[in-house]
């Protein structure tokens, strides 16, 4: 019981989702030939616990700001914490980094609350919120390291740009088949507009691009990875195929998050 309210507490504190987007920005120093500082994996690791902390407990209150019960006050104090360590982070990022960390966040805080002139806040505009998930992913994982170690922000980082997004919307697809219940019918989720079968599809295909697009164009940051992503996608598949609405929860919350987490692990064994 007492090992079950710590894997809880864990993933709804937001630290393993975290420690996915750190573990994609050392996939991303792999693959571009650098180390990235640590200043910038802690930016990352902290920033990522307060943007999803911000998405899941934010709409819970009405100012989003007065949360009520003893709990969320709690996981608010923690976010709290987690931000102003990552401020601190912040100031050994470039001007340009820092731009882009701005951009990121205005996303992550539009997610949630509502602009007037959209009629509402981008989580609820129909059949975008996944495709916006994944563009901030390939910002913070891809471009904000490349940025911040000064490299050219280039052809092959465009197309890692790409790849990447292609990954996080194949890997978020479980996570739409397991709130097919609780999302809104007007939200147009890839499931609810394509069914549980056709989102998998979807999904099957969005892998099948992220490896070949890495085959084809044979960039020479890829060279000699692509068994290694052969390895991911097929584990990928697999994860795929088998959620449903039925699963629990710690499949997508502990297993499917963990793909980031294998991946960078294949590239430093394989």
């Amino acid at each position: 019981m007492m090992l079950k309210k710590i894997v809880d507490l864990y993933i709804e504190s937001s630290l393993h989702v975290a420690l996915a987007v750190a573990a994609l920005c050392g996939v991303t120093g792999v693959y571009f030939d650098f180390d990235p500082p640590l200043y910038v994996y802690a930016a990352l690791y902290f920033g990522s616990v307060v943007g999803y902390n911000f998405i899941k407990y934010a709409p819970l209150a009405g100012d989003f700001i007065s949360v009520k019960g003893k709990y969320y006050k709690g996981m608010q104090i923690f976010s709290v914490l987690n931000f102003i360590i990552a401020l601190y982070f912040l100031k050994d990022f470039s001007l340009r980094a820092i731009a882009l960390a701005a951009l990121v966040g205005l996303l992550v805080f539009f997610y949630v609350y509502p602009v007037q002139r959209l009629k509402g806040n981008i989580r609820n505009m129909r059949g975008i919120k996944v495709y916006v998930v994944a563009l901030v992913w390939a910002l913070c994982t891809v471009v904000l390291p490349v940025v911040l170690v000064e490299l050219p922000v280039d052809a092959a980082v465009a197309l890692e740009v790409v790849r990447r997004m292609l990954f996080v919307l194949a890997i978020t697809i479980p996570f739409e088949i397991r709130d097919l219940g609780l999302d809104q019918p007007g939200l147009y989720t890839i499931p609810q507009q394509f069914g549980v079968r056709g989102a998998k599809l979807l999904g099957y295909c969005f892998l099948l691009l992220f490896w070949l697009l890495g085959v084809v164009f044979e960039m020479d940051y890829l060279e000699d990875k692509w068994y290694t992503e052969g390895v991911l996608v097929l584990l990928s598949l697999v994860l795929l195929y088998a959620s449903s609405r039925k699963r629990h929860r710690y499949y997508t919350g502990l297993l499917v998050e963990s793909l980031p987490l294998i991946w960078l692990g294949l590239l430093w064994l394989l």
